[in-house]
């Protein structure tokens, strides 16, 4: 095919002749990224030495975030679609209230008297409980107990980065409920949440029973889906020397043990965890 004599005239006109084009993009197969575990153990002899270096009154959050090493990214991501966040707060500190367009699933991981309100209603934070922040819900943190709170925070910002919809509004006080800034991003969950906490002592309850493995769904129970639209949530149960069958999806996911130990072969890795350790499952690969 001979195009070669129109094409300037195409281009001119900003117009691009999809035939003519040669870089990727189209693929038979995803390309998946490698299986990344971060050990609790590495980290928590850390955590301490973090804590004195960074000062509450410096810095709006004291995050770690697991930034994976694959060299595709050039921003910093924990998966394709999902950054996670190691937070942590001492007694009597705070992170001061603001919004975002992205949301956020909080998971409790140690200590009692954290707290995280979000638009205007406070939520007590203990190991394993489940903490929503949708989309351009104003919320803060504070610490009311003793010693250290830690949570582990989950976002799609990725996603929302990608799509160029990256919101942020620092100083609002989680009491207000406009939702319309941002074109009314997060609009349906003005005020209070359909549930904004999923207490671990109900969810580990509802998890019990014969020796078989089992999941819960957190799911919202007004549109009876699941609670936040690009952000799902599941708790798995392992009963003693299960082997789950093998799977693959097009959704990846970042999974958090509470308790216990055990292996996952994730593709052509198998990655040996245990009691709050972090690993993703990248989308496309046998599972």
């Amino acid at each position: 095919m001979a195009t070669d004599g129109i094409l300037p005239a195409l281009l001119a006109l900003d117009l691009e002749p999809l035939w003519e084009r040669r870089e990727g993009g189209l693929r038979p197969a995803p390309e998946p990224e490698t299986p990344k575990l971060w050990r609790w153990r590495e980290i928590e002899a850390l955590v301490d030495d973090v804590i004195a270096s960074v000062p509450m009154d410096q810095v709006e959050r004291r995050v770690l975030t697991l930034k994976n090493p694959d060299p595709r990214y050039q921003l910093t991501t924990t998966i394709r679609n999902i950054n996670c966040g190691i937070q942590i707060l001492m007694p009597g500190e705070t992170a001061p209230p603001h919004r975002h367009s992205p949301n956020a699933i909080r998971v409790a991981l140690e200590g009692e008297g954290g707290e995280t309100t979000v638009n205007g209603v406070a939520y007590e934070m203990r190991r394993g409980d489940v903490i929503l922040t949708p989309a351009w819900t104003s919320h803060a943190h504070d610490h009311r107990g003793d010693g250290r709170v830690i949570w582990i925070d989950f976002l799609d910002v990725p996603m929302y980065r990608n799509l160029y919809l990256i919101y942020f509004e620092p100083g609002v006080e989680p009491g207000v409920e406009d939702g319309a800034a941002g074109g009314g991003v997060g609009a349906h969950h003005a005020g209070a949440l359909p549930v904004g906490r999923f207490p671990w002592a109900d969810i580990s309850e509802r998890l019990k029973g014969d020796c078989a493995s089992q999941t819960y769904d957190y799911v919202d129970p007004v549109i009876g889906d699941a609670a936040l639209a690009t952000l799902d949530c599941r708790a798995l149960r392992l009963a003693a020397n299960a082997v789950l069958p093998m799977g693959r999806s097009s959704a990846g996911g970042i999974c958090l043990v509470l308790d216990g130990s055990g292996e996952s072969e994730i593709g052509a890795t198998t990655l040996a965890w245990s009691r709050n350790d972090l690993f993703t499952l990248p989308h496309g690969l046998d599972v």
